[in-house]
């Protein structure tokens, strides 16, 4: 089976002419299609939801001392540098600064 690709660009041209020509019956077919859509999405995520057993996890939570001092290490480390940030003196941006007398030569 081969595919005509003369056929399949006539189809495409004319295509958004049809359509154009009757907006009526493709806004219907839109409609009909997204309730199709809104429907199925509602049986899927409310109703099969609500017949479904949740799963019991029989282990319990489990608690890692290990991992927790990790993450405290690394805020700390983490604060450290962020108040080091404060000390660093910036240069103003806005003021036009002249070099001193004795760098300027003639």
């Amino acid at each position: 089976m081969k595919l005509n690709l003369n056929k399949i660009k006539k189809i495409s041209i004319k295509l958004p002419i049809i359509l154009a020509e009757n907006p009526f019956w493709i806004s219907i077919f839109f409609i009909i299609l997204a309730l199709i859509i809104g429907g199925l999405m509602f049986y899927k995520y409310n109703l099969l939801a609500k017949e479904a057993k949740p799963q019991i996890i029989e282990s319990s939570f489990q608690f890692k001392e290990k991992i927790l001092q990790e993450i405290i290490n690394e805020w700390d480390k983490r604060n450290i540098r962020f108040d080091g940030a404060n000390s660093k003196q910036y240069p103003d941006l806005f003021r036009i600064s002249t070099p001193p007398a004795e760098q300027i030569i003639p």
